[in-house]
């Protein structure tokens, strides 16, 4: 920190240099994370237990949430990263009953909105709504069951 505030403008720069490319490569992981977690299409109850996984632990939920009051409030959304989502998501709803892509995409934002909020929440949350540790280590497998029923 004292380099940060007291050090040259060249090494201000390196560190920034540094921090920019730390993020980058944790936005890159996150990114990759949550995209694997489609893999196990099929069964709703993987693919929630990944995404919340993905978005919940490891600090991701809350390096996005730093992101999205940031300058560039947006996780790199290149063409190829949204193709592998879309393909996931077609993939997804093409396991359902009744296919349905707008479904399959409503029921990814719940679950990755749940699960960033989790993540973002911890213990703040759990305290807020009385939910021990282990509801929570149980709460994407309830959400996966309700999810269930919608599908079916």
């Amino acid at each position: 920190l004292r380099v940060v505030l007291h050090g040259s403008p060249g090494e201000q720069f390196r560190v920034a240099a540094f921090g920019k490319a730390l993020v980058e490569r944790m936005s890159e992981r996150f990114i990759n994370d949550a995209l694997a977690a489609f893999d196990n299409q099929g069964d709703v109850d993987a693919v929630v237990r990944a995404l919340f996984k993905a978005f919940a632990e490891g600090g991701h939920a809350k390096l996005l949430a730093w992101r999205a009051v940031e300058d560039n409030p947006q996780l790199e959304s290149t063409p190829d990263r949204r193709e592998r989502f879309e393909a996931l998501l077609r993939a997804s709803a093409r396991q359902a009953p009744e296919p349905d892509l707008e479904e399959a995409r409503n029921v990814s934002t719940l679950v990755i909105a749940a699960a960033i909020g989790l993540g973002v929440g911890g213990e703040p949350l759990l305290a807020l709504t009385g939910m021990s540790e282990a509801q929570r280590d149980a709460f994407p497998d309830w959400l996966a069951g309700l999810i269930d029923q919608r599908l079916s």
